[in-house]
């Protein structure tokens, strides 16, 4: 898998993905800092939701369960990511497909 991440440098404030948009990536922080913010029902204000900081992971979710992302995360510091993108993340559909069989039930 780590031969399918690729590395991402963000300025402070850039933004790796916003709220709505469809995920294409899980992200792992290597250094710096990222915050992700949500906002609901249609509010112009942001509700800070995590910050990620070194060994952090986001993007998981719209990775597995194949929805859009659920908040805007953006570098509260320079900061150093990798990403792996979907192609090579199973969605939870996938896990519970290949599931089904005894010899792939240990996936979990």
């Amino acid at each position: 898998m780590t031969k399918a991440m690729s590395k991402v440098v963000l300025k402070r404030g850039e933004i790796a993905f916003k709220q709505g948009e469809d995920g294409d990536h899980f992200y792992v922080v290597d250094k710096g800092s990222v915050a992700c913010f949500e906002r609901r029902d249609g509010s112009e204000h942001e509700t800070l939701v995590h910050t990620y900081n070194p060994g952090g992971t986001f993007g998981d979710l719209s990775i597995m369960y194949n929805t859009p992302r659920a908040a805007t995360c953006r570098a509260t510091t320079e900061s150093r990511l990798y990403a792996l993108p979907r192609k090579v993340c199973p969605t939870v559909n996938e896990i519970n497909f290949y599931q089904q069989f005894p010899a792939n039930r240990h996936l979990k």
